[in-house]
C-alpha cells in the first residue's frame, strides 16, 4: 500500500470533526436559514471547482471510455436510489451512505495527487459542516440530550472513515476499473452538490450576495491550484 495514500487516511478525520463540531454549534446557537444558504452556496462552489480542476482531467486520461461511461451512469443511478430510499425509510440510512461515498471520494481525490486530495478535502469538510448544522437540531427534536445527539453524529462520521478505508484498496492505475471508479466519483459528487447542497440552499430566497458566494467558493480552488507543483 502506498505510504502517502495510507497517511492520507488521517485527513478523513477533518470532515468528521467538522460534522460533530458544527452539530454542537447548531445545538448551542441557531443558524438562520439565510446564513446556512450562504454557506451552502460557498461550499457548492468549492466542490464543483475541485471536481473540474482535479478529477475531470484525470478522468479524461484514465484510458477507458467504456469504464468512464459505465462508472458515471452507475454513480447517477446509485444516488437516485439513495434519494428514493430517503423518501421511504427516512434520512438516516441515506445520509450514512452519502457519507460513506464522501470518504470513498476523498481517497479517489488523493489517488489523483496530493493537491487533488486536499482540494476535495476542503470541499467535503465544508459539505459536512453544513450537514452538521442541519442534522443536529433534527436529531435533538423531542428533548434528546446532547449525548444522544453526539453519538449518532459520530456514527455518521464513522461512515466517512469506512468509505475512506475502502478507498485505500481502489485501483490506482489507468484502465477500465480506474476510469469506472473516477466516473462514479464525479457523478456522485456532482449529484450531491446539485441535488442536495444547491437544492437545500435554494429553500431560502437567493440574494445577489448569496449567489456571489458560490462563485467565490469556485474561485478558491482555482487560486489554490496555482500554488505548488
Amino acid at each position: 500500500m502506498n505510504e502517502s495514500i495510507s497517511v492520507s487516511m488521517n485527513y478523513a478525520a477533518l470532515p468528521i470533526v467538522a460534522l460533530v463540531v458544527s452539530g454542537l454549534f447548531a445545538l448551542n446557537r441557531q443558524v438562520s436559514k439565510p446564513r446556512l444558504s450562504m454557506f451552502q452556496h460557498f461550499a457548492a462552489g468549492v466542490v464543483i471547482a475541485s471536481v473540474a480542476l482535479e478529477l475531470l482531467p484525470v478522468l479524461l486520461k484514465a484510458g477507458s471510455v467504456p469504464g468512464m461511461t459505465l462508472g458515471y451512469i452507475a454513480g447517477v443511478a446509485v444516488m437516485l436510489v439513495i434519494e428514493r430510499l430517503a423518501a421511504r425509510t427516512g434520512a438516516k440510512v441515506p445520509i450514512a451512505i452519502d457519507l460513506f461515498i464522501d470518504g470513498l471520494l476523498l481517497m479517489i481525490g488523493f489517488s489523483t495527487g496530493e493537491k487533488g486530495g486536499f482540494l476535495l478535502l476542503l470541499g467535503l469538510t465544508l459539505e459536512t459542516t453544513a450537514l452538521g448544522i442541519v442534522l443536529a437540531p433534527s436529531l435533538a427534536a423531542g428533548g434528546k440530550t446532547r449525548t444522544q445527539v453526539i453519538v449518532p453524529l459520530m456514527g455518521f462520521g464513522l461512515s466517512i472513515l469506512a468509505g475512506a478505508g475502502c478507498g485505500l484498496f481502489l485501483p490506482r492505475e489507468t484502465g477500465f476499473w480506474f476510469a469506472a471508479i473516477l466516473g462514479f466519483g464525479v457523478a456522485a459528487l456532482l449529484y450531491l452538490v446539485v441535488e442536495e447542497l444547491i437544492a437545500e440552499a435554494h429553500e431560502t430566497k437567493d440574494t445577489a450576495f448569496t449567489t456571489a458566494l458560490f462563485f467565490a467558493g469556485f474561485l478558491i480552488p482555482l487560486l489554490l491550484g496555482q500554488v505548488g507543483p
